[in-house]
């Protein structure tokens, strides 16, 4: 069980991406903002984040910012999440994005992203390295290919 962060202020995409990751046996929490993903992800401490870029208070570049300038814990996978075409992609690298899948993303795609993280990091266990490996260049837009 990994937990996750799912931030999105489309309330129905981000339920139901959550509730694919619960039954995928997942442990999930959601934020519609970016201060309120900021907030969660301080708290929990998530090995994962799933982030759409266009937010209403914060946008998904700074709350990626935010999370990558803590330094007191192992960097997250964070996956961008967006309708935005994929000349954002090169964005999303320089904010500190691991990944980037377009909306509407395939299932497998989301999962696959999940499963990348490691055991002990997705149970909340300390590690002397990084919480995730790089992301292949193949995993970039998993979505179109699956």
């Amino acid at each position: 069980m990994t937990k996750v962060l799912v931030v999105d202020d489309d309330v129905e995409a981000a339920e139901t991406l959550a509730l694919l990751l619960e039954i995928s046996g997942h442990d999930v929490h959601v934020a519609h903002g970016g201060r309120q993903a900021v907030e969660s992800w301080t708290a929990h401490r998530h090995p994962v984040v799933f982030l759409d870029l266009g937010l209403p208070d914060l946008d998904g570049f700074d709350v990626a910012r935010a999370i990558r300038d803590a330094q007191d814990f192992e960097p997250p996978l964070v996956v961008a999440l967006t309708g935005r075409s994929e000349d954002v992609i090169s964005t999303t690298r320089r904010c500190g994005f691991d990944a980037y899948l377009q909306k509407p993303a395939h299932a497998r795609a989301l999962i696959a992203a999940v499963e990348r993280v490691p055991l002990a990091t997705a149970r909340g266990e300390a590690m002397s390295q990084k919480a995730s490996e790089p992301v292949p260049a193949d995993f970039v837009n998993a979505s179109a290919k699956a």
